[in-house]
């Protein structure tokens, strides 16, 4: 129903409610539960349930099913009955959309005996119906294998009593199967599934903007989305959002609101951060005048979501500022909302404002924000808080490091490594390579390398059994830290070998773009060279860092460092010319930083006094006086 026709469907049914217990000596709709039973207010309490639904009042709606249910047992007392059966199943299905399962469990169980007990083994559209909820719900509670067996009968059922008739109920099945297949991360199944869905549903409504046609267009999105099949996401997204706003004629509705913020997230994966954020903004626009004009609880939640990716979105394209304002806008959402236990979004949002505060490089702050995090995950006595733990005590080692108490950060860094080998045992997992990596570098920064680099061998291993074939982030970074240590200890095969690591993953995951990590990888590798003696090797690495440094072009003084490379390797090889026009360029570059307010004396008189000696070198060698 559009946005019209569900106020105005649920006008009729208040008016019929109404009506009914007029015509049977009560007074109003809120004298309903002191009601005399009567067959037709109890129909009626169930039909204006339904509307509720569709206007997304979910307990309300649990309120007239209730009522309902209750006027049909006290009409027809302790017997199987139709009527009965049909307010268990609606009952179930809204405690199952309110989390409750337990209850919706209990709900389906008794309609299941109650549809034996009446139709036994002949086909009914009931029977099926309940089959198909039994399979959402154990889906929900993780029994894959029983989900499915429970829908694919209702699937079964459904085709023996439509034959080859397109049916809506047809398609809800395949939906149903479809789901299953998602949550088992068989995608490509779960798609075939979600098209028929698809398919049926044009063959009965057409092109209209019907409920179940968007919601089929949400579905395929999402699975291509899982599939990273980013432009088809977005052309099912794309109808998806379009059809929503048709049907609500442009008011707001948290339909309309998921549509924008499964865009944003396309976007966002697409690494398109300025359309994400655009979608995000209209999103969370929309979610706000929800909750300020039709007080929908589910909307705060949703906010908070927003506020997260809008969040992490303006952090990946380095908005600080806007990243940490939504952050801080979320947690305060959750600090007033009422519903549930939000200890675990209190610890994730602390958790991200620490986040950008150390990368704003407000230490103090950050070191603020994750103690805070790590006393809710302490507090908390479920089973993520262990895992957020020995997060927490890393990241708080990492920004103790960062403000130069290393002491301090090794202790904490010793301390996650305790727990996390309590918790995961022998079991690779990748807080302990992160782990491993710390304190590696804390042993490295306290000048301790052999134990430096025992700890990094731990985390590249670690890396290597969680990912064995693919190239990671921070495989690469591992592997980079490897080879800078061991570099320093004169290990320079060892060294070469992890950099050139490092550089393989590196490019991998930059997929031929100018990548930051490529261009320190190539320096590594040509400072390796160059102390081993090979400086035509390292020549061609520093050339390589230079060429990623000048197609990124966003950092000048890493320009000029390359060429300082370049010119002291061309020295060592004697092409003394080429070394002054590497000088030349690299003191370019540092004279035309400092009229915006840079201070680089010391390195244009560092090159100034290399360009003497080089031009003095040249000079010598070109003397006809030279022996």
């Amino acid at each position: 129903m559009k946005l019209g026709e569900i106020e105005a469907a649920r006008c009729c049914a208040e008016e019929y409610i109404n009506l009914c217990l007029a015509l049977h000596n009560s007074t109003s709709l809120a004298s309903i539960d002191e009601s005399v039973p009567h067959p037709d207010v109890a129909d009626a309490c169930i039909t204006y349930g339904r509307v509720l639904c569709a206007d997304e009042d979910t307990r309300l709606a649990l309120r007239y099913y209730q009522r309902g249910l209750d006027m049909y047992q006290e009409l027809y007392g302790n017997v199987n009955h139709v009527d009965i059966s049909y307010a268990c199943t609606k009952l179930g299905y809204t405690h199952m959309m309110l989390k409750n399962l337990e209850r919706a469990g209990d709900y389906f169980e008794r309609c299941q005996k109650m549809c034996d007990s009446l139709f036994g083994d002949t086909l009914n559209a009931e029977v099926a119906y309940v089959q198909q909820c039994i399979g959402e719900l154990e889906r929900r509670k993780g029994n894959l294998e029983v989900a499915m067996e429970a829908s694919e009968n209702s699937l079964r059922m459904r085709e023996q009593l439509y034959g080859d008739h397109p049916h809506t109920e047809i398609a809800f099945s395949h939906d149903s199967i479809g789901r299953i297949l998602t949550d088992s991360q068989n995608q490509s199944d779960a798609l075939a599934h979600f098209e028929e869905g698809l398919k049926i549903r044009m063959q009965v409504f057409g092109e209209s903007a019907h409920p179940s046609i968007v919601a089929s267009h949400g579905l395929l999105s999402s699975t291509h989305f899982k599939l990273r099949s980013y432009d088809r996401a977005l052309e099912h997204g794309l109808r998806s959002l379009e059809l929503n706003r048709h049907r609500f004629r442009g008011n707001s509705h948290s339909n309309t609101a998921r549509s924008l913020q499964q865009i944003g997230d396309i976007y966002k994966a697409w690494r398109k951060d300025k359309l994400a954020l655009d979608y995000y903004e209209q999103s969370l626009e929309t979610q706000i005048d929800l909750m300020s004009t039709r007080q929908i609880p589910s909307s705060v939640f949703t906010s908070v979501s927003l506020h997260c990716s809008i969040s992490f979105t303006h952090k990946r394209m380095g908005h600080l500022q806007g990243a940490l304002v939504h952050a801080e806008e979320a947690l305060q959402l959750v600090r007033q909302s009422s519903r549930g236990e939000p200890r675990k979004k209190v610890t994730d949002l602390l958790t991200l404002i620490a986040q950008i505060q150390s990368e704003q490089g407000s230490y103090a702050d950050a070191l603020e924000s994750y103690t805070d995090a790590l006393g809710e995950a302490v507090r908390s006595k479920t089973g993520w808080a262990k895992h957020r733990i020995v997060f927490l005590h890393d990241a708080i080692g990492t920004v103790h490091r960062k403000m130069g108490d290393v002491g301090e950060a090794l202790r904490h860094h010793l301390e996650a490594q305790e727990e996390a080998n309590e918790l995961y045992g022998d079991k690779p997992h990748r807080f302990k390579a992160s782990i491993y990596c710390n304190i590696g570098e804390d042993y490295d920064a306290l000048e301790n390398p052999e134990l430096a680099v025992d700890y990094l061998v731990k985390s590249w291993n670690e890396n290597v059994s969680l990912n064995p074939d693919g190239s990671t982030t921070y495989k690469a970074y591992v592997s980079r830290k490897l080879g800078a240590v061991l570099k320093r200890v004169q290990r320079f095969d060892d060294a070469l070998e992890y950099a050139n690591h490092a550089l393989t993953s590196s490019v991998e995951l930059s997929i031929g773009e100018p990548n930051t990590h490529v261009a320190e990888c190539h320096a590594l590798i040509g400072e390796i060279h160059e102390c081993k003696g090979d400086n035509e090797e390292a020549l061609v690495s520093f050339k390589s860092n230079l060429n990623q440094h000048q197609m990124l072009s966003a950092d000048n003084v890493k320009v000029a460092v390359s060429y300082r490379d370049i010119a002291r390797v061309q020295g060592a090889l004697g092409n003394v010319e080429d070394a002054v026009t590497s000088v030349s360029e690299a003191l370019k570059i540092y004279q035309q930083l400092c009229p915006a307010g840079n201070s680089f004396e010391k390195e244009i008189d560092d090159l100034e006094s290399e360009m003497v000696k080089l031009k003095n070198s040249c000079e010598v060698s070109s003397s006809p006086n030279r022996q």
